[in-house]
């Protein structure tokens, strides 16, 4: 035997025997209900401020109030709960006016069989609603996460789609590069290459990070970036690729190593200089034990000891 369904219930209602009836329809049918009967505006008002509910019955007319005014004040105070009219025989035109105004659904009190489907259909798709906006709501922490790192990474983060065109210019990329965010939206990002086999060069480049349709991650090269300025200036890669609605897109960051080059070419010249001394100082000394050998054989000729052991 399935666990009742646990439910609290606001019954907007001025007949308590109508309020019996659909209690007992919900109960005969899985729920355990926990309620309070309402038929003012003002027992309605404080009920909803003083209690937390998961769904709201409301019958359409009452001699103080009236459902579509319940319905009203419900969606004033945003709250997202479940509501229900029931009322007597009605047309279709109070039936598609009521679910225009937002009510979750309605039924006849002459077909209360018809309200426990009802009340497990609006509960869960209420269910599916907070999921969603759970999930809505973890994507934009994540977003906001992400553009974060973007906005403030020291190195510039560029996205381009299948054909090149940017997409996200990040403020690391136009302290690198020189053009503004809004100068390279919608442009080729090939302008931040030398002129000399440009396309030659960014096809290549696409090329490796694409892997022939697959998608990869991580693949980091050393390439010669273009300033607005003219300059050039040697750059490292690291390229990515990645689908979104089945359109590819491109995301590069890059990170200027002049500095770095500029280290390598000197510990470059100073190894050259250690290897030029090393040489010259290898040849002092061959030339000494050449000096010593010469002496040594020139004392003994003399019939001298010889110096130099």
């Amino acid at each position: 035997m399935m666990k009742p369904i646990d439910l609290r219930l606001l019954v907007v209602e001025d007949d308590p025997k109508d309020v019996e009836l659909e209690i007992a329809e919900l109960e005969a049918n899985g729920f355990h209900c926990q309620w309070q009967r309402v038929e003012t505006r003002e027992a309605y008002l404080a009920g909803l401020c003083s209690e937390e509910y998961d769904l709201i019955l409301s019958d359409y007319t009452l001699p103080a109030f009236d459902g579509l005014t319940a319905l009203s004040l419900l969606l004033q105070q945003e709250k997202e709960i479940p509501f229900i009219l029931v009322s007597g025989t009605v047309g279709e035109e109070f039936a598609i006016n009521s679910l225009k105004a937002g009510a979750t659904d309605y039924v006849l009190k002459e077909r209360l069989s018809r309200l426990a489907p009802v009340v497990y259909r609006a509960l869960e798709e209420q269910q599916e609603r907070q999921e969603r906006k759970r999930v809505e709501q973890q994507l934009r922490t994540v977003n906001a996460r992400f553009r974060a790192i973007v906005e403030t990474a020291k190195d510039a983060i560029i996205t381009t789609d299948s054909q090149g065109f940017v997409k996200d210019w990040n403020p690391a990329a136009e302290r690198v590069f020189g053009y503004t965010a809004q100068e390279m939206k919608g442009r080729l990002v090939t302008h931040m290459l030398p002129e000399r086999n440009r396309k030659e060069r960014f096809d290549s480049l696409r090329e490796l990070v694409s892997g022939g349709g697959q998608k990869r991650f991580g693949n980091t090269v050393e390439s010669t970036g273009l300033r607005q300025n003219g300059t050039e200036f040697p750059m490292d890669l690291s390229l990515a690729s990645w689908t979104d609605s089945e359109e590819i897109y491109y995301t590069a960051i890059i990170r200027d190593i002049t500095e770095r080059k500029q280290v390598e070419e000197s510990l470059r010249q100073h190894n050259l200089e250690l290897e030029q001394f090393n040489k010259m100082a290898t040849g002092r000394e061959l030339r000494m034990i050449e000096l010593k050998q010469e002496i040594n054989g020139l004392c003994r000729e003399l019939g001298r000891e010889a110096p130099y052991a």
